[in-house]
């Protein structure tokens, strides 16, 4: 039969802490908003390209089309963001991406 051999000393494992949640800011200024659109591609063109599309279409409501025109920020629980990206398609993830892209803008 064959012994049993052990190391004579313990060597402790290597902790490797596990990535933090990715923090998805709500807020974000028009020009981080508008930049990280315009980075981001949507079929043909860019999001921002297909949104205003969308802003411009006459069934959109007035209220919106000024929303678009004013707004300072862009917020993630923004009726009228909600309504865009239903219309484009976008996901709640894909909202959450847009977020964390127009978040690390700086100019």
């Amino acid at each position: 039969m064959g012994q049993l051999t052990v190391p004579l000393t313990l060597e402790p494992a290597v902790y490797v802490a596990p990535d933090p949640d990715v923090f998805v800011p709500h807020i974000v200024s028009r020009f981080q908003g508008r930049e990280a659109m315009w980075q981001t591609p949507h079929g043909e063109t860019t999001l921002f390209e297909a949104a205003e599309a969308i802003i411009d279409h006459e069934d959109t409501p007035a209220m919106y089309r000024r929303a678009w025109a004013d707004l300072q920020e862009f917020r993630r629980d923004s009726e009228m963001l909600g309504a865009i990206a239903a219309l484009l398609g976008l996901t709640g993830a894909n909202l959450d991406e847009l977020f964390i892209l127009a978040a690390g803008i700086e100019a």
